[in-house]
């Protein structure tokens, strides 16, 4: 049961291993840290409230890591060995138990259906964005890019001032496993196909695309409002 709900101020986002610049690019404003406790156990989830269902599932991917593995019976739920994360509409939830708590596994899995449910409503999945192709795709290594400051973080080799988020560009990043390489695939998705055309014809001339330069290549196409880029 619920014992205590407590709002915070996004900044304090730092004691729970965010960052407040990455919450405020997807737009949480306020987060409301949740204190439970099942008979003597004791769990906490930490709800953050995002702009929209895509920018929820955007702090999902931008904080998971490749060590993660889904929840067995829980959609858009990861969990790690530092607890548990999931979406549920606009909310980013994070949860986990204190050291000293004897929670297992399954009470873990039943503290996020308590709160979530088991998956996120018709609605709000079918908001999510698209994900890339999954043939070599490695697991959990997408992330979803809606500013900056998320960008210069998961692209720091890459001039992500031209990827045009004040005109509303979203990204989508992966990594790929190409033979023994890994290679990192960006798809930049635009409003209008006539926006892609003049921002892939400035990254095209600026970063020279489909030239070869051995290791730092960049390789690239448009197609309508999209423009893909291979990186690596």
């Amino acid at each position: 049961h619920l014992t205590i709900s407590e709002p915070m101020g996004v900044d304090a986002v730092r004691q729970f291993c965010g960052d407040p610049a990455i919450e405020r690019e997807y737009g949480v404003k306020t987060i409301v840290l949740r204190k439970y406790h099942l008979g003597s156990k004791q769990a906490e989830a930490l709800l953050e409230e995002a702009a929209d269902p895509s920018a929820a599932y955007g702090l999902l991917t931008f904080y998971r890591t490749e060590a993660m593995q889904p929840v067995k019976g829980i959609e858009v739920a990861l969990t790690g060995p530092s607890g548990a994360t999931m979406v549920r509409g606009r909310f980013y939830i994070r949860a986990w138990v204190p050291p000293a708590s004897q929670v297992s596994e399954n009470d873990l899995r039943a503290l996020l259906i308590y709160v979530g449910g088991t998956g996120p409503s018709p609605e709000d999945a079918a908001s999510l964005p698209p994900p890339l192709p999954s043939s070599g795709l490695i697991a959990h290594s997408e992330k979803y890019l809606l500013g900056l400051e998320a960008a210069r973080r998961i692209l720091p080799n890459f001039r992500t001032d031209l990827m045009g988020f004040s005109q509303s560009a979203e990204a989508q990043v992966g990594s790929y496993l190409v033979g023994e390489n890994r290679a990192t695939v960006l798809a930049l998705h635009y409003p209008t196909p006539q926006m892609a055309r003049v921002r892939y014809g400035a990254m095209e001339s600026m970063l020279g695309i489909n030239q070869d330069k051995g290791r730092d290549s960049i390789y690239g196409r448009r197609t309508g409002s999209v423009a893909i880029l291979i990186l690596d």
